[in-house]
């Protein structure tokens, strides 16, 4: 088994309220939205208007693909609804969007995409009232750093060696990453799967959140400290590993190997559990 397809839990349960799931088999990765000032892709969608099932849902599919410098990052806005994020393989980068908008509003969301001097910027953006919802994917190049931001949605990623900023206000995050990982949340619980097990002396990751569950693993040889508090209470299951927990402090910190990369992970309100990987076949 590779080292990136342990049987681990990485798909969080969609949150009450949101919208039908009648476009999943929309979210293919290849793309086309508005661009400026850059050379694009377009592919036309297959289904580029449909109704749902009740037909009081607009649905529209935009596509849009492009290819990266080796070592630029990959910025992903979409304040609207849920971001996935899966390698490409390649320098190729392929994002897709499903919106979702009530029969009879007339207006629509937006794609803008923007070339910084290190990365590529892709945002969602629409009226404030605005009545609908936009749930994005995107394939990335490996090794591309991701900057991921939602308000309420979820935000899922699995790549090989990315490093991931992720902000998801109340929405889940789910990341299993060979990279770095900086995740932040209020209200939204958290799963966070590092694959990697050599991170240097910087940190190899921070993880907070306010209200919300941790639940971490980890490389059986990893060389981090983890220094952890969670008002709701710490388990650690973690063989050969040098463990101090103080329950009535809420806090706990944890070494493996060396332990020479710090680790920080901050839940307020919510509960974190940690564990270690199942060793590859």
């Amino acid at each position: 088994m590779a080292r990136n397809e342990y049987s681990v839990p990485m798909t969080f349960r969609r949150q009450r309220g949101s919208w039908p799931a009648a476009v999943a088999g929309a979210l293919v990765l290849s793309t086309g939205c508005a661009s400026h000032g850059q050379e694009r892709q377009d592919r036309p969608a297959e289904e580029p208007t449909a109704k749902s099932s009740d037909n009081s849902v607009v649905i529209k599919t935009h596509r849009w693909a492009t290819r990266l410098r080796s070592g630029d990052g990959v910025s992903l806005i979409n304040e609207f609804g849920d971001l996935r994020v899966r390698d490409s393989g390649d320098s190729g980068l392929h994002y897709a969007a499903v919106m979702q908008q009530l029969d009879g509003e007339s207006r629509e969301a937006e794609f803008t995409s923007q070339r910084l001097p290190d990365e590529l910027r892709i945002e969602v953006t629409a009226a404030s009232d605005w009545r609908g919802r936009v749930d994005a994917s995107a394939r990335v190049p490996p090794g591309s750093p991701l900057d991921l931001r939602t308000a309420n949605g979820l935000i899922e990623v699995r790549t090989s060696n990315n490093d991931v900023v992720a902000r998801s206000r109340g929405g889940n995050v789910s990341i299993r990453t060979g990279g770095r990982i900086d995740a932040r949340g209020e209200s939204g619980g958290m799963l966070i799967v590092m694959l990697n097990t050599e991170f240097g002396d910087d940190p190899a990751g921070r993880i907070q959140t306010t209200m919300g569950d941790v639940e971490l693993w980890l490389q059986p040889d990893a060389n981090v400290t983890l220094h952890a508090s969670a008002g709701g209470g710490i388990d650690v299951d973690a063989e050969n590993s040098r463990v101090t927990i103080d329950n009535a402090a809420k806090n706990a910190e944890m070494s493996l190997g060396n332990g020479s990369a710090p680790l920080f992970v901050h839940t307020e309100r919510g509960s974190l559990v940690v564990r270690i990987l199942p060793d590859k076949e």
